[in-house]
């Protein structure tokens, strides 16, 4: 397969310590996927990485270990610590479901929040970047509106695109997102890859006014479907796919996407509880 990642090695500079990447798509794109795949690849090329997880569940860590962790909702309602949180992935990564029910935040005591604050500037001290499995932006947009840089996760199916472009435009218009990083997950090749970034480029840029950046594509493949079956990922897996050599080039170059000079990840939880505080008092009728 070509290397994809030359090209994208030229985008921007080496990308320092303490970015967040927000990887959003609609449901049954393989978003979860591609956010496991990536922490791997970038495990192995020696990053150190945390993923977090804001859908209730803790389907990312579920699809890797029998006994997940918490959610962050379990946490803030039993007066547990943040790393009941956490789970380590066999990979060498870990995962932090951050999923909250819209009013649990609401009731939380300056007491409790830097607590929690403190906990997780300390669990993510060393840690160099921070991947987002973000929900629906139609329920839970406040991580998708905080991070960094946005990766969206396509697949060449027309209802994708469609409902990508809802996604664009509740976050350009409501919380004044303008670049996002394209991913085009299960291509044939990429001709169809860049096609789907073409269409949804073309109306974005001339309804909405943003910026769409062609990232790279995974290919189709029936070992990403193994792999998961197996709890493992293809770089484990099946190193010699397809899929494990699509996703190792695109993480080697995932810190160079980088589009901010000053990175947020350090803040990101406890703006995120801001935020979600705000949205959820937002939604209360009065």
């Amino acid at each position: 397969m070509e290397d994809q990642a030359a090209s994208l090695r030229r985008l921007t500079p080496s990308a320092q310590v303490g970015r967040s990447f927000a990887f959003l798509g609609v449901s049954g794109c393989g978003t979860t996927t591609v956010v496991a795949e990536m922490a791997a690849g970038l495990v192995a090329a020696q990053r150190r990485v945390l993923i977090l997880d804001a859908h209730p569940g803790n389907p990312l860590a579920q699809r890797f270990v029998d006994d997940p962790g918490v959610t962050l909702d379990m946490v803030v309602n039993s007066q547990g610590s943040l790393d009941d949180a956490v789970t380590p992935l066999p990979f060498g990564s870990s995962v932090m479901n951050v999923y909250t029910r819209p009013n649990t935040l609401t009731h939380l005591s300056d007491t409790v929040e830097r607590r929690l604050v403190s906990e997780y500037e300390a669990l993510t001290r060393d840690v160099e970047l921070v991947l987002i499995d973000t929900p629906s932006v139609g329920t839970d947009p406040a991580l998708a509106a905080l991070a960094d840089n946005l990766v969206l996760v396509l697949t060449p199916d027309i209802q994708t695109l469609m409902q990508a472009y809802a996604m664009i435009k509740r976050l350009a218009l409501e919380f004044a997102r303008r670049r996002f990083d394209v991913l085009v997950n299960r291509a044939r090749d990429v001709n169809e890859a860049q096609a789907i970034f073409q269409r949804l480029s073309q109306v974005t840029s001339e309804f909405l006014g943003v910026s769409l950046r062609w990232v790279g594509f995974v290919p189709e493949d029936p070992m990403m479907r193994r792999a998961a079956l197996l709890r493992t990922t293809t770089l484990h897996g099946f190193p010699d796919s397809e899929a494990s050599t699509a996703c190792s080039q695109l993480a080697a170059v995932l810190p160079r996407w980088c589009s901010v000079e000053h990175g947020n990840a350090r803040q990101l939880f406890e703006r995120y509880l801001a935020a979600s505080r705000h949205l959820a008092e937002e939604a209360t009728p009065l």
